[in-house]
């Protein structure tokens, strides 16, 4: 078989089923020339379109059910096909791809970058190995991209950063590893970024600093390193800020009193030192503010957890030389009184 001309042996293997194609391949070297060209792809797939679907000839053994035309070409033939199968035009009018919890397996292919008119990508909640593509970043009017809950590994690619439309991004979940890409504060339009539980190393890059828009950012349960960068003050929209369960260090920047849009602020489980800032008394529309298991010393800036009146939830446990001294002070909030009680504070009467 191997010595019988490729165009041949093309056209003899391309009349079975494509998921058979990688088996014969490992059978010489000739026929993985053969089987891998993308001019095999195109006549196998042209013979074979109508066929593949759940259930039809030769179907996988491990090829779940609910897999589709589009799932078996995408996630379990070579990258040939699938880009033959763009070439084929059956993905020239898709603009929303949703795969959540679709039992989708193995990469997400490099030809995902082809479908340059996506705008909402969602394939989480899978089983999803391997890299991120730096085809990715070729998505150019994507809004929407969630690959979280899979086991995606290696770094967030700095191709990421052409994503400049992209409003929602959720990584969240996976292996992910190696520092936050500094392309990724090109993303002005981003509005929720959440790139918690992973692996992620290194310093939070100061050009996050120019995410504008976003309200929303959860980098928790890493092993994130260094300051938290002072420029994350110009996040003038952050509602939601979460870097707890990191190995971040340093002082809490005072510009963190400018986010005053602030509902949630977590920085608990780190390693930051020195005094909590006063200006955090300008964040008037907390909710729940933890930050607790830390190393911070000094003074509670009492005055300006007092004027918490939307707060429900108050942890600075775990700060061993924070004093809790609370004195000569009018505690007019009963919410804020009660959560500083519980925290072990002792409020002095009025004098």
């Amino acid at each position: 078989m191997h010595r019988l001309p490729t165009e041949t042996q093309q056209e003899i293997f391309s009349w079975l089923d494509p998921s058979e194609s990688p088996k014969f391949q490992r059978l010489s070297r000739a026929l993985r020339v053969s089987l891998s060209h993308p001019q095999f792809a195109h006549l196998s797939l042209t013979r074979n379109l109508p066929t593949i679907a759940p259930g039809s000839r030769s179907s996988p053994d491990h090829c779940p059910e609910t897999f589709d035309r589009f799932d078996r070409i995408w996630f379990l033939l070579p990258d040939t096909f699938q880009q033959c199968y763009v070439g084929l035009g059956q993905l020239r009018d898709l603009v929303h791809l949703a795969k959540s919890r679709a039992d989708l397996i193995g990469a997400i292919p490099r030809a995902i970058g082809l479908l340059d008119g996506l705008r909402s990508l969602s394939l989480d909640h899978n089983n999803l190995r391997g890299l991120i593509p730096v085809e990715i970043g070729l998505l150019v009017n994507l809004e929407s991209l969630n690959l979280s809950n899979n086991q995606l590994e290696g770094e967030i690619p700095t191709s990421m950063g052409n994503l400049t439309v992209l409003k929602f991004l959720y990584l969240e979940s996976n292996r992910l590893s190696g520092p936050l890409p500094s392309e990724l504060g090109n993303m002005l339009a981003l509005k929720k970024m959440h790139l918690d539980n992973n692996q992620l190393t290194g310093c939070i890059p100061k050009e996050m600093g120019r995410l504008s828009s976003l309200d929303t950012m959860n980098l928790s349960h890493n092993r994130l390193t260094g300051i938290i960068p002072p420029q994350i003050g110009m996040l003038k929209n952050l509602k939601i800020f979460k870097l707890s369960h990191n190995v971040l260090s340093g002082t809490i920047p005072s510009e963190i009193g400018n986010l005053t849009q602030l509902q949630g602020l977590f920085l608990h489980q780190n390693a930051l030192s020195g005094e909590i800032p006063s200006s955090i008394e300008n964040l008037v529309n907390l909710f729940q503010f933890n930050l607790s298991a830390n190393q911070l010393t000094g003074t509670v800036p009492a005055r300006g957890i007092l004027r918490f009146s939307k707060l429900n939830y108050l942890n600075l446990s775990e700060n061993p030389l924070l004093e809790k001294l609370v004195d000569g002070l009018v505690v007019q909030n009963l919410a804020a009184w009660r959560f500083l009680a519980e925290q072990g504070f002792r409020c002095g009467e009025s004098r």
